[in-house]
């Protein structure tokens, strides 16, 4: 998939509350770009997972 495709994703599943799924799309990201750190990153953070997220 595009990284633009996984990244929606990531967002998506974090808006339902699915992080896991969340986090097993940003995982399979072969060359995570700034975008994509930042949508993991933003996602633990929402959830109140700040240790996650660092």
């Amino acid at each position: 998939l595009k990284i633009q495709i996984q990244n929606a994703f990531i967002n998506m599943y974090a808006q339902c509350g699915s992080l896991e799924e969340a986090r097993w799309v940003f995982d399979g990201i072969e060359k995570k770009n700034l975008v994509s750190w930042n949508a993991m990153m933003g996602s633990y953070v929402q959830h109140g997972y700040v240790e996650e997220a660092i």
